[in-house]
């Protein structure tokens, strides 16, 4: 499970990368023009990690903005820099300002991919705590 707490909009998602899905596939016919150029412009062995970190980081920007999949999966994409940058791309049909979105992508674990879309002038500092599980459990009279 993942949870943020903050005082601004933010967005998350995580996937399971090893699901048996012709990523390739849907990233020719979903995602936005430069991302699938940069996608096909890789070594065959590196396509699907990059897909799932387009994936992600498209999937928070969608949830931190409210609109879910309606925003359009090609009306938005990500470049992804070696220096660890994330810049946001957009068509004239949203209304938005990239320089306004901090992004991450990481792995938290093998085989999964996680990333996080965060409106704030601030720079982007997740903190990861392990959780205990549940102990009680008390019913709630609301």
């Amino acid at each position: 499970m993942v949870l943020a707490v903050a005082n601004f909009p933010v967005g998350i998602d995580i996937e399971f990368t090893q699901r048996k899905n012709n990523v390739l596939a849907i990233a020719r016919n979903y995602f936005f023009g430069r991302e699938v150029e940069q996608l096909f412009s890789l070594p065959f062995d590196q396509q699907r990690e990059r897909f799932f970190d387009y994936w992600t980081l498209k999937e928070a920007y969608m949830k931190a903005r409210g609109e879910g999949i309606a925003l359009g999966l090609s009306n938005f994409g990500f470049q992804l820099c070696d220096s660890g940058r994330i810049s946001l791309y957009l068509s004239s049909s949203i209304d938005d300002t990239p320089a306004d979105w901090k992004f991450s992508c990481l792995t938290p674990e093998l085989d999964y991919r996680l990333s996080i879309a965060a409106k704030t002038p601030a720079d982007l500092r997740p903190i990861f705590q392990e959780v205990i599980p549940l102990v009680s459990l008390t019913d709630l009279a609301w």
